[in-house]
């Protein structure tokens, strides 16, 4: 097996399981421009884009990474553009138990000190919405996790054979992913 490029990256994941983090943390070691999915699609108090708006503001985004791109999420009407474009798709398929800590633990962190939801953005977690409502990240994070491993699962099964498939089932191997990857030099004027 070759060596992967590392230009264009697509991290899927369930919510909570660090594809955003992951997402930025490659993106700082590559110079990568990072597209969070999350933040892209849900807007204005949880309003979602249509579907072509969502598309086209992608592309304006990957055609404008002349280094590349690494992209957190999980939307698979979009996977021409990202997942069938990429040199390595990464799936965080960690435990449920440690997943769902992370979830717990984020949303709860996130309700006291009112963090945005995505990095730069303006969407909150209310606590209304955390525990009264059908809508809840944590109700979420269960009622998704089986249709999450069925979907993520075709949608690998379909992906060209040109792409670099990783599937990373524990914290260290993430970690060992991580310590694996090239690093960018910064200052220097040809990436």
């Amino acid at each position: 097996m070759t060596t992967p490029k590392f230009r264009r990256i697509t991290i899927h994941g369930h919510s909570g399981s660090g594809k955003s983090r992951l997402a930025h943390i490659i993106g700082a070691r590559l110079n990568l421009s990072v597209i969070e999915l999350d933040a892209l699609y849900h807007v204005n108090n949880w309003h979602d884009t249509p579907l072509d708006e969502f598309r086209a503001k992608i592309e304006r985004i990957t055609k404008s990474s002349p280094n590349g791109w690494v992209s957190a999420g999980n939307y698979f009407r979009v996977k021409d553009l990202l997942m069938d474009q990429a040199d390595v798709v990464v799936w965080l398929r960690l435990p449920f138990h440690i997943v769902y800590w992370r979830l717990l633990w984020r949303t709860i962190r996130d309700l006291f000190t009112k963090k945005p939801i995505w990095e730069g953005g303006a969407l909150i977690e209310s606590w209304k919405q955390t525990f009264a409502t059908q809508d809840s990240i944590l109700l979420w994070g269960i009622k998704h996790w089986k249709p999450h491993i069925r979907g993520m699962t075709a949608a690998l099964d379909t992906t060209p054979e040109d792409v670099t498939i990783l599937i990373l089932r524990s914290s260290r191997a993430v970690n060992d992913f991580v310590n694996q990857l090239p690093q960018i030099n910064h200052d220097s004027s040809d990436g």
